[in-house]
């Protein structure tokens, strides 16, 4: 049914402009403004359960991704004006408004270009980075677009670089309504020739987008996908081949750029890079130098790719080596270098760094006769030998004494002597090197003895960084009378100490959520942090305010694949999600460690992961109550292991 000259509301449908499996586009006017816009049109698909109920909980998914893309503002993402649902006729017609991009696609300006040459690495660079920092913000509010390629980025052209106008991405009303009903209809949606294998399975992830973005570059790098033919071959050549490397049908293309290129179209998401923005750096460094090698993917494909320095450094570069603990490894942290001079620098290593990274920080080398400086170039160093600590009290991300450091010597000074004895004579170590490690031991326990007391007086990380410290529990057992919960439920999931940590466990798939409360806590206004890693399964979360007798809290949880959510409890049966997401700051996989922490004041609720802002809700349902911990299982048996809990109590 054409729809020229049809009413949507306030807008004007003028002509069609555009047309695909997924829908129409119409130019349009809207009537209030005199403003000509452009309005794609979903036709609703019939759904396959007569049950009422399902329409409407679609139309109700449809309609919260919609408000969720209101909140994307980036200046490569096609603004979403309005959306809105008309019904004509007896067929339901659900419309998204965005502006009128008259100069069309990137699809568009590549046919129209005057040179038939292929795009150089440079040229690629340029639409990727644009591209990929559009997809890394949708992503870090966890809308996945599932439709990236050439003709769903429109163009802004620059009088002053006509060779490279900016991108616009659009069409995420349409992938993410796809998503939306995806569990009512069962439907694949997506461009063959761009959908990587787990989308074909119906399971897209970020990294799905990643895959397509990385098809895309071999594109505009080569002038074809890297698998052609019909929608049947195309789907057994992203299930089953490798594609061929970019340099073989463009000689301009260095190794290090099929590198870069192949690792993001591999089979499995997980050996692809940790992020899209990952992805588009790693491709950025290739052009740092002609000559530079390929870039090495990481024993952990969960790690960041190794940044590339230029084959032939400056006379004026400084190196060193820096090394961290696997803790600090994890979480990320910050180091002050004193350079030679007396000049200080800080040093910020990413979470997930890896022992051999290199970090290169341009301008902090040695002053040259021009006067321009080098760059410090750091090698992060990890031991490999070094005993596995659960929990390491983090009060930040500064470099300080580690007090699980202390723990593990006070533990050292409690067996008993004769052990210890006997461990150092294993060791083949002189009498008198014992005896000065013994005396060294027992004066760690004094001061670890001291750090304790003094860390009473822990001031708060988390803004407005006031308050007490009321809460400062290891979770290595009971005996700070906060009244940890013990035992296990009808369904065989424990809450229990390990001796190391706080264990939450669900032993079997399909069992119910698990949380384990510390009764004798009750604090209104606070910040409230958790170290917490997830040994298997789904999900780990933190329980604040909550009513235990009744069944009454929130709880903010974080998965092993980057997401979270924020959510209130009542009565242990409605749940309702205040906030959902995914943010980078959150360490992924498992057996990871994340500092995870809330902040309460008054109907304020802000979420941190890792020292890290990621999200801020206004809720008063309930504003008092206990703290606690839980694993949530979602398909999976599910273990979580908490430490060093604190509250600071305004």
């Amino acid at each position: 049914m054409p729809l020229e000259g049809l009413q949507l509301g306030h807008y004007q449908l003028v002509r069609l402009i555009g047309s695909g499996g997924m829908g129409e586009v119409y130019l349009a006017e809207d009537t209030r403004i005199r403003r000509q816009v452009a309005i794609k049109v979903v036709r609703a698909e019939a759904s396959p359960y007569p049950d009422e109920n399902a329409t409407k909980e679609t139309t109700r998914l449809f309609q919260r991704e919609m408000r969720a893309i209101t909140v994307l503002d980036h200046p490569h993402i096609l603004a979403l004006f309005d959306f809105g649902e008309e019904t004509i006729h007896k067929n339901t017609l659900t419309y998204m408004v965005m502006p009128f991009r008259q100069e069309g696609s990137l699809a568009d300006w590549l046919q129209q270009r005057k040179t038939s040459e292929m795009l150089s690495p440079q040229d690629v660079s340029h639409f990727l980075q644009q591209a990929a920092d559009a997809l890394q913000h949708a992503h870090d509010h966890q809308l996945i677009h599932q439709d990236v390629k050439p003709s769903n980025f429109l163009i802004r052209s620059r009088a002053s670089n006509p060779d490279h106008p900016d991108l616009l991405l659009a069409d995420f009303g349409i992938a993410k309504f796809t998503t939306a009903t995806a569990t009512a209809s069962q439907s694949i949606r997506g461009t063959p020739a761009f959908m990587a294998p787990e989308q074909w399975d119906g399971q897209p992830v970020a990294a799905t987008d990643q895959y397509a973005l990385a098809v895309m570059a071999y594109q505009l790098l080569t002038g074809r996908p890297p698998f052609q033919g019909g929608p049947g071959q195309v789907m057994r050549q992203h299930f089953m081949m490798q594609p061929q490397p970019p340099s073989t049908l463009n000689s301009r293309i260095s190794k290090a750029i099929d590198a870069v290129i192949l690792r993001a179209l591999e089979k499995n998401p997980a050996d692809r890079f940790p992020s899209i923005s990952a992805f588009a750096d790693a491709f950025q460094q290739t052009l740092q130098s002609a000559d530079s090698p390929a870039p090495a993917s990481p024993k952990n494909p969960n790690l960041p790719a190794l940044p590339v320095s230029p084959a032939l450094p400056s006379t004026e570069d400084l190196r060193t080596t820096l090394a961290i603990s696997k803790i600090e490894a994890q979480t990320g942290t910050t180091r002050t270098l004193t350079l030679p001079g007396g000049r200080r620098v800080r040093v910020s290593v990413p979470p997930g760094a890896y022992s051999g990274q290199v970090l290169r920080l341009e301008g902090h080398g040695e002053p040259s006769g021009s006067g321009q400086s080098g760059a410090l170039v750091i090698t992060i160093a990890i031991p490999e030998r070094e005993e596995r600590v659960l929990a390491p009290s983090i009060s930040g991300n500064e470099e300080k004494t580690s007090l699980s450091q202390v723990n593990r010597a006070e533990v050292v000074a409690q067996m008993p002597s004769k052990n210890r004895t006997i461990a150092k004579s294993r060791s083949g170590l002189p009498r008198p090197r014992v005896t000065l490690i013994i005396g060294l031991v027992l004066l760690i326990v004094v001061v670890s003895r001291f750090l304790y007391f003094t860390s009473q007086q822990i001031p708060n990380p988390y803004p407005p960084h006031n308050g007490t410290l009321v809460l400062n529990d290891p979770l290595s057992n009971n005996s700070n009378g906060h009244n940890w919960v013990e035992g296990s439920d009808n369904n065989g999931s424990t809450c229990q100490f390990t001796g190391e940590a706080y264990d939450a466990s669900i032993p079997e798939k399909g069992e119910y959520p698990l949380f384990c409360i510390a009764k004798s806590t009750s604090y209104s206004n606070f910040a409230y942090q958790v170290q917490m890693m997830i040994v298997r399964g789904d999900y780990g979360a933190i329980i604040f305010r909550a009513d235990e007798a009744n069944g009454r809290f929130y709880y903010f949880r974080i998965s092993q694949d980057g997401l979270y959510d924020l959510s209130v409890v009542d009565n242990n049966s409605s749940i309702k999600t205040i906030t959902v997401g995914s943010n980078h700051a959150i360490n992924t996989g498992l057996n990871k460690m994340n500092l995870i922490a809330v902040v309460a004041n008054s109907s304020s609720i802000d979420l941190y992961v890792n020292n890290q802002h990621i999200d801020s809700v206004t809720d008063s349902t309930y504003n008092q109550g206990q703290v606690g911990v839980g694993a949530y299982e979602v398909s999976n048996p599910t273990e979580v292991m908490f430490s060093n809990a604190k509250v600071w109590q305004f």
